[in-house]
């Protein structure tokens, strides 16, 4: 029975997140939401660099959080996915040199991003398209994990009978000991 629940638990809350995009938007518009998915599944995460920016967790992240809310605010000014895309690569230049978000990534502590964005990221902030080499890999050592503790609870159970069993077997020991005594 524990089998079943630790295989249950491992199906429903393990496989399942590694196979949708946990990125999150404040967008409401559908044509702003489309180009939100666009440009974050094109361009990767700061932190795990295999993974598009749309699979990053804002927690695990914060870099690549304030990346996306810069997304966000680029595509409530108006930009496309491409021209986003090219800006985030090649740079916006002058033309967001007094940025009010940029800015205020400057007062947090995230300067070198602020200045990425005005110069360019570069051409490495082109997303893998295939995440899977990352995701395997957690998946793998997510299934060792779920094997190893099934098989301490199986050790644990097997150590708990043995242990009644040998002191039931104390006990009639000692119930024949003293009927003999008598």
């Amino acid at each position: 029975m524990h089998l079943k629940s630790i295989t249950l638990f491992f199906l429903l809350f393990l496989v399942v997140p590694l196979l949708s995009d946990s990125t999150h938007t404040n967008l409401i518009k559908k044509e702003e939401v489309a180009i939100f998915h666009k440009v974050t599944s094109e361009i990767r995460c700061i932190c795990l660099p295999s993974l598009p920016i749309k699979s990053c967790s804002f927690s695990n992240c914060q870099s690549s959080a304030k990346l996306k809310g810069f997304i966000e605010n680029r595509i409530k000014q108006g930009d496309s996915a491409e021209t986003i895309i090219h800006g985030i690569i090649h740079g916006y230049g002058k033309k967001l040199q007094n940025d009010i978000y940029l800015e205020k990534l400057r007062q947090e502590g995230y300067g070198g991003l602020a200045d990425g964005i005005l110069t360019g990221l570069g051409e490495k902030m082109l997303a893998n398209p295939n995440p899977w080499n990352i995701n395997l890999t957690l998946f793998v050592g997510m299934g060792l994990s779920f094997l190893g503790m099934a098989f301490y609870l199986y050790k644990r159970k097997q150590k708990s009978k043995e242990s009644l069993t040998t002191s039931n077997d104390q006990e009639s020991l000692d119930k024949y000991l003293n009927e003999i005594e008598r």
